[in-house]
C-alpha cells in the first residue's frame, strides 16, 4: 500500500464514508471494523433507519459502539442514522450528531411505525419528530447536520442552516442529473438546485444494504458504483472532519481515490466569498 499524504497548505485530504447502512445480520460492529480494516478509510459514518434506532436499547448500544471505534489520529467513526419525515417528499434524509451521547430523534413516515406492535417496542427516551421542520428545529441546538440523499423540488424539504451537503452519487444512481430511476420521481438535478441558489457541498456514499462500507462489489438491483467522500481537514479527529464538512471542504468520487485541489481567487472549495473582478481559478 502506498500512503499518499497530499495537502493543500493547512489541510490533508481524509477519505470516508458518510452513508451505508448497517444490514445483512451482521453484528453493528462490522460495519465500522469493515471500514478501517479492510476499506482503509480515515473515517466511517453508518445508518440505520430512525425507527429501528427507536426499539428499545438499540439506541444506547449504538453509541457505544461508535465510541468504542473513534481513535482521533486513527480513524474517526460518527453517530448517524437514516431518516424520512412525513413531509421530506421522496428524499430521506441522513442525520448527523457531532457527539455520540446525543438522544435520538425519531422521525419516520411508516404505517408499520403506528402498529400497536411497535409502540410497544418504542424506547420511552427518544423523541418523536412529527414532521421534517419539528427535528430540524431540535437539531439546531445541538451539533448536528443533515445530508440528503438528492436534491428536491419541494422547498420546505431543504433547510440551509442544517444541510450543508448533499449525495451525488451511491450505489443507488447519480443525482447530478436526471435520468436514473432512483432520482426522477419530482426530484430535481444537484446541477439545477445549485443554479437557484442552494450552498451545498458534494459527497458521495455507498448507500450498501451489505454492511461494508466503500465495497465496490454489486449488490442486487443496485448497478452503480459506490461513492466515496474526500475531506480536506486540519486533522484526522472528529472535530476537525466536522469542521471540514461544515465548511464544504468536500468533493466526491465514485470509488478512485483521486486527489483535487481546487481554488478560486485564493479561496478552498466550500468558500463563500463576493468579488466584483473576473475571478482567477486553479484546478489541478
Amino acid at each position: 500500500p502506498i500512503e499518499c499524504l497530499e495537502s493543500q497548505g493547512k489541510y490533508r485530504i481524509f477519505w470516508g464514508e458518510l452513508h451505508g447502512m448497517l444490514f445483512n445480520q451482521r453484528p453493528l460492529s462490522y460495519y465500522f471494523r469493515y471500514g478501517r480494516d479492510v476499506a482503509f478509510l480515515d473515517f466511517c459514518a453508518g445508518q440505520q433507519f430512525s425507527y429501528t434506532c427507536a426499539v428499545r436499547g438499540f439506541w444506547d448500544r449504538f453509541r457505544k459502539i461508535v465510541r468504542r471505534f473513534n481513535k482521533p489520529g486513527e480513524f474517526v467513526s460518527f453517530l448517524s442514522y437514516e431518516c424520512g419525515p412525513p413531509d421530506a417528499a421522496l428524499s430521506h434524509k441522513n442525520v448527523y450528531f457531532l457527539n455520540d451521547d446525543e438522544p435520538l430523534l425519531f422521525s419516520e413516515f411508516r404505517l408499520a411505525v403506528e402498529s400497536p406492535a411497535f409502540q410497544q417496542k418504542l424506547d420511552p427516551a427518544v423523541v418523536r419528530c412529527k414532521s421534517l421542520k419539528e427535528l430540524y428545529d431540535l437539531l439546531r441546538s445541538i451539533k448536528a447536520m443533515a445530508i440528503a440523499h438528492h436534491t428536491t423540488q419541494y422547498e420546505n424539504c431543504h433547510d440551509p442552516q442544517i444541510e450543508r451537503l448533499v449525495q451525488v452519487c451511491s450505489k443507488y444512481g447519480i443525482s447530478e442529473y436526471l435520468g436514473c430511476p432512483r432520482y426522477d420521481r419530482g426530484n430535481r438535478p444537484i446541477q439545477e438546485a445549485l443554479a437557484l441558489g442552494y450552498k451545498l457541498g458534494i459527497v458521495g456514499g455507498s448507500d450498501t444494504h451489505d454492511s461494508r462500507p466503500a465495497n465496490q462489489a454489486p449488490e442486487p438491483g443496485v448497478p452503480h458504483l459506490a461513492g466515496l467522500t474526500a475531506v480536506y481537514a486540519k486533522a484526522l479527529t472528529r472535530e476537525a472532519l466536522w469542521e471540514a464538512l461544515w465548511n464544504r471542504r468536500v468533493y466526491a468520487t465514485s470509488g478512485p481515490r483521486i486527489i483535487m485541489k481546487f481554488e478560486m481567487d485564493g479561496h478552498i472549495m466550500g468558500s463563500q466569498y463576493s468579488s466584483d473582478r473576473k475571478p482567477v481559478v486553479y484546478a489541478h
